[in-house]
């Protein structure tokens, strides 16, 4: 094998390796962005999840009211 031959694959490797380094980073970019707008996606779940606590925080004693008030009228006229 000659010189010139040892070197064109040296070059091939070498362009190879370029190009598996462009793909990585890329992938990598793409990975980034699926991984921010999934971040994203949690921090609107988790405002809505503390939305819903405050709402069941407050509904549930109006409720249990509501139904007392509700057995008192028809305990009261029934």
């Amino acid at each position: 094998m000659s010189e010139n031959e040892k070197l064109e694959i040296l070059r091939e490797m070498r362009d190879r390796q370029k190009e598996s380094l462009a793909l990585q980073r890329e992938q990598f970019d793409y990975m980034k962005s699926q991984y921010d707008r999934v971040e994203k996606i949690n921090d609107k779940a988790e405002k809505i999840q503390d939305r819903a606590s405050l709402m069941f925080k407050f509904m549930a004693p109006l409720f249990f009211v509501l139904v007392i008030i509700l057995f008192y009228i028809l305990w009261r006229y029934l």
